[in-house]
């Protein structure tokens, strides 16, 4: 199979974004049966050494470099998307060169299937012609879902305006994008659920990733001093939020009663969270080619999620190294974790500070939180969910079979059952 992979992050694990380490199993899966073609974006010189190293893997690779980064550029498309139907994130992301290239390639090459990630990315479905290849949306994220929250959440009535104009929007533009696909996966049950009743049912799988097997290697810390860990990429606001939120909100509490306390904030794009490191107890890192060492030199670690979706790669790799993890339920959604057994969950300020303290104060609580996870029937469950990409992938390649009568492809038919 000929197999065009349209995706916003050079999927590569060390890029330090949940999607680009998502897609980079799909990468090394596809590019090891079919002939593939990546075309995505890259963010600094950084990132584009790492191009040659996708490339090493069999796949073709064309990476542009991803204007929305700059500042004047993010305000324009905010003024421009003033006067149009599309999300501010769909515009940021939709850019003439990375047309330019698709259309391109479409035009010198014969593909049996083109692969799109995310909502933002999915416009480019229109340079696809009718009768040409078959599509398909993976969804790691259903933006209407955490534009509601953050319009939820908005402190002042300009907020408000904003957010609450990208909400409507993004309700009527997603649901419209995923009808122009033959097949959409959803990375969780609620996802599934959401887009089901926004009227995609007919063409909905469910796409389900773990985390890799080196994770679960990383051994247990023998020497305590009250390191807490937060991991995300700070290209996306609702980790700026997090990180914001707690350091200002939450740390000074669990300061208070543990003096030695210190945050690691890692994750690219630190510019954005710069400024946190001036507060006592922060270390701003910014990206890093291994996580594992953040993983094991953490007591505790946190998911201060306060918006957002679609399922966190950063609460399964923290879960799968045995760490202790204290969430909100935003951090946990569509992991199906229980308070007290697998992570610790708390909703305010205050009982998040509470929790955190609870773990970093007794050594007890951490080990039997910890370590529950790496018990055979959680690396099982890990294992399970990692599979899931190749049974997704694996249905993904049945695309190519013609629709009945140009209805279309049926998910349910292909995808194993839970």
């Amino acid at each position: 199979m000929r197999m065009l992979l349209v995706t916003p992050f050079l999927p590569h694990r060390n890029v330090g974004h949940g999607t680009a380490t998502v897609v980079s199993r799909f990468v090394q899966y596809f590019a090891a049966r079919h002939e593939l073609s990546i075309v995505t974006f890259y963010n600094g010189l950084e990132e584009l050494a790492l191009v040659d190293e996708v490339r090493q893997q069999g796949a073709s690779v064309t990476a542009l470099p991803f204007p929305g980064a700059g500042f004047w550029y993010r305000q324009r498309t905010r003024i421009n998307t003033a006067f149009d139907r599309r999300p501010f994130m769909v515009s940021l992301f939709d850019v003439p060169p990375m047309r330019s290239a698709i259309r391109q390639l479409l035009r010198t090459s014969t593909f049996d299937l083109v692969h799109i990630d995310t909502t933002q990315m999915g416009s480019y479905v229109d340079l696809v012609g009718r009768g040409g290849p078959k599509t398909a949306l993976v969804e790691i994220d259903v933006s209407m879902k955490p534009l509601r929250r953050r319009y939820e959440q908005a402190a002042s009535w300009p907020e408000r305006v904003v957010y609450g104009r990208e909400w409507r929007r993004m309700c009527r533009y997603e649901p419209e994008l995923c009808r122009k696909f033959d097949m959409v996966f959803a990375v969780s049950d609620e996802d599934r659920q959401l887009l089901a009743t926004a009227g995609v049912a007919d063409r909905l799988a469910l796409f389900r990733y773990g985390v890799d097997e080196d994770v679960f290697e990383i051994p247990p810390k023998r020497q305590f001093d009250s390191a807490l860990l937060f991991l995300g990429s700070f290209m996306h606001e609702p980790n700026v939020d997090a990180a914001e939120w707690f350091v200002t909100s939450v740390l000074p509490l669990v300061r208070a009663r543990v003096p030695g306390a210190t945050v690691h904030l890692v994750g690219g794009w630190q510019e954005k969270v710069a400024h946190l490191g001036r507060h006592p107890g922060v270390v701003v890192t910014g990206r890093v080619d291994d996580v594992k060492r953040y993983l094991a030199m953490a007591d505790v670690c946190v998911v201060p999620l306060r918006w957002g979706g679609g399922v966190k790669l950063k609460t399964l790799e923290m879960m799968a190294a045995a760490r202790p993890v204290v969430a909100t339920h935003v951090g946990t959604e569509g992991i199906h974790v229980e308070h007290g057994t697998d992570v610790l969950l708390a909703s305010s300020a205050e009982e998040f500070a509470a929790r955190t303290v609870e773990l970093l104060r007794d050594r007890g609580a951490r080990e039997a939180l910890g370590p529950r996870h790496h018990g055979c029937r959680s690396r099982r469950w890990y294992r399970r969910e990692s599979g899931r990409s190749d049974r997704a992938a694996r249905a993904a390649e049945k695309i190519r079979a013609p629709s009945p009568r140009g209805r279309p492809w049926r998910a349910h038919r292909t995808m194993p059952s839970r």
